[in-house]
């Protein structure tokens, strides 16, 4: 999934409480985490700001089981 917004935005992932790992992709506003394990648990922040403003989402990521791929758009 590609990012649009209208009036134009920036978008930026953060891990509330943590830095994101290196491991992690931040592509077209995507989130993409690759071989997704415990260590990745967490709070996610997805920001977006524009001429009006900032707002954002949080979403909460458990990881249980084995390690996968994990997108978020």
């Amino acid at each position: 999934m590609m990012f649009s917004a209208d009036p134009r935005a920036t978008l930026e992932w953060s891990k509330v409480d943590d830095v994101l790992s290196g491991d992690v992709i931040m592509e077209d506003g995507t989130l993409i985490i690759p071989y997704v394990s415990e260590s990745h648990q967490g709070t996610y922040r997805c920001t977006t700001t524009t001429v009006l403003g900032t707002t954002y989402m949080q979403f909460i990521l458990t990881v249980e089981g084995k390690a996968g791929i994990i997108c978020v758009a």
